[in-house]
């Protein structure tokens, strides 16, 4: 497959994280928690599992609920791939403890959706309980507080399986994933 064709492929925005994990005081591993391998989003291709698809990629074809094709990029199994949705934002300020908030398009927006909130500060990621019209129900309530105008970003997580460098010679990777509950 050529440069070019390849490229046409990728027509889903995705962000990268790799997991860390930090001993407590009595040298067990605490919660992993995941950190970004790339400043910013991806393009790239995720899409359904099929049995086609999966040809070839030895071992977790069974768990494998998508896969996606990359450009060669910092990947490895049980990364984090967070393909990016719906991006609107805050209509109105949301105060620390909110379980609702307003957006400017609540567009394809549904109940069991995640959802990333975030202005100048750390973001914060809740579930969609409820839509009503650009009203959002969300669980858990927010940490800290939000101003209009906030970025809300829909999100899709998925655990990496395993990779490969399909066509060799580093043109490009693909992953069998595992879609993660919200």
């Amino acid at each position: 497959m050529t440069e070019a064709a390849f490229e046409t492929l990728l027509c889903h925005r995705v962000r990268i994280k790799r997991p860390t994990v930090a001993l407590d005081g009595v040298l067990s591993p605490a919660d992993a928690e995941y950190v970004a391998t790339t400043a910013g989003e991806l393009e790239a291709r995720v899409s359904p599992a099929t049995a086609q698809a999966e040809r070839g990629v030895l071992g977790q074809a069974a768990q494998a609920t998508h896969f996606m094709y990359v450009a060669p990029t910092e990947l490895g199994p049980n990364y984090r791939v967070e393909q990016v949705g719906l991006k609107t934002e805050l209509a109105s300020a949301a105060e620390a403890g909110a379980t609702v908030v307003r957006v400017s398009d609540a567009g394809e927006l549904r109940p069991g959706d995640l959802i990333e909130l975030q202005d100048s500060g750390e973001a914060q990621q809740r579930v969609v309980v409820e839509v009503k019209a650009e009203e959002l129900t969300i669980e858990p309530a927010l940490a800290a507080a939000l101003g209009a105008g906030s970025d809300v970003t829909q999100l899709r997580a998925y655990r990496v399986l395993t990779v490969e460098d399909e066509a060799g010679a580093g043109h490009h990777m693909r992953a069998l994933l595992e879609e993660l509950p919200e």
